[in-house]
């Protein structure tokens, strides 16, 4: 995985095309705020597909906002991330996708859990041990905490 920091004005660039999916880190103070994955069960970085004429900011907006009591301005760019998948049956010739990566720092996780179902959400600190954890969130969750050591 590459993590590439970028303006938010070259997201439209070809260079990082397919844009397909957002991720939001929400943080409060060192955790990180995690939803349980219907299909898989895992504990995961809240993640949405982006829309045909839409920007990854108005992705995150859109389907976040309500949910977890944020808004545009609450909401800032981190970068985005390189990913080459292993092969697999039905990704037999795996191409880079890049993964945008928005951060949301909030004062109160109470506000955040307003809308939500609270067993379906934990409060995760970095190197807690977890499981099952999508290991392609670690990774983000990861390199994010490097960057800001």
């Amino acid at each position: 995985m590459e993590y590439i920091i970028v303006k938010e004005s070259e997201l439209s660039n070809k260079k990082y095309a397919p844009l397909q999916v957002a991720f939001l880190m929400i943080r409060f103070g060192d955790a990180y705020l995690l939803k349980r994955d219907f299909e898989g069960g895992h504990w995961e970085l809240p993640a949405t597909g982006i829309n045909t004429n839409e920007t990854p900011r108005e992705c995150i907006i859109r389907n976040y906002s309500d949910k977890y009591g944020l808004n545009d301005f609450d909401v800032k760019l981190i970068g985005v991330s390189k990913v080459v998948f292993e092969k697999t049956e039905w990704r037999p010739d795996p191409k880079p996708e890049y993964l945008v990566l928005f951060e949301a720092i909030i004062d109160n996780k109470d506000d955040v859990f307003n809308n939500i179902d609270e067993n379906l959400h934990l409060w995760y600190v970095f190197g807690d041990d977890i499981n099952p954890y999508c290991q392609l969130c670690r990774g983000l969750i990861e390199y994010h905490e490097a960057l800001m050591e």
